[in-house]
């Protein structure tokens, strides 16, 4: 009996000395990125570096723009991270279920204004929304029914379906971030342009 109250008391102590896990997430995202961040301007310089010197199609220029590349990559995948950790997760409701993420152009940036849509097997276009100016979206879906994701810009020039199909259940949320394809236009002619 004595363990089990000293044991309860430590817990509360540590409790309040403790932050949250989401706290914890949060604070390891920050650290994360602001150390990549700082890699990657170093590897930036150094390539550029190397490029100088030993010239942009050598060997060694190529392996230092590839790791620049990849520290580019993991500083955006943790600046990433650490939006997903201090965004509010909407509350359930048990007639809806809620799909809630951000929209991404093929860069990595945030696109604010893509439209956001729940498409039905059988019924077609059940729920939209919009991005903010963050690219963040919450899609409430009715409860019925299998549907997919599809997001569009705001142009309608790109545009991504998502290959997981969706089962509503009220009440329930899942967290989707989707990453739309880099746009392409047409020439007179016909021929794609990037």
């Amino acid at each position: 009996m004595r363990i089990f109250k000293k044991t309860n008391t430590l817990e509360k102590q540590l409790a309040v000395l403790l932050p949250s896990a989401d706290q914890a997430c949060l604070a390891f995202a920050r650290a994360m990125t602001q150390g990549h961040d700082a890699t990657e301007k170093t590897e930036q310089f150094e390539a550029a570096r190397i490029a100088a010197k030993y010239g942009e199609d050598s060997q060694r220029a190529k392996e230092a723009r590839l790791l620049a590349d990849r520290h580019a990559a993991e500083a955006l995948h943790w600046a990433l991270e650490q939006a997903r950790a201090s965004r509010d997760i909407p509350k359930p409701e048990p007639d809806h279920w809620i799909v809630f993420g951000m929209v991404l152009d093929a860069e990595g940036q945030r696109v604010g204004g893509a439209r956001v849509t729940a498409v039905a097997e059988k019924r077609g276009e059940t729920a939209h929304t919009s991005t903010n100016k963050d690219g963040e979206y919450e899609l409430r879906i009715s409860a019925e029914g299998r549907v997919r994701i599809q997001v569009s810009r705001r142009d309608g020039k790109a545009e991504t379906l998502s290959k997981e199909i969706f089962q509503g259940e009220g009440g329930k949320l899942a967290y989707r971030d989707y990453v739309l394809p880099a746009s392409t236009s047409y020439t007179r002619t016909g021929r794609k342009r990037r």
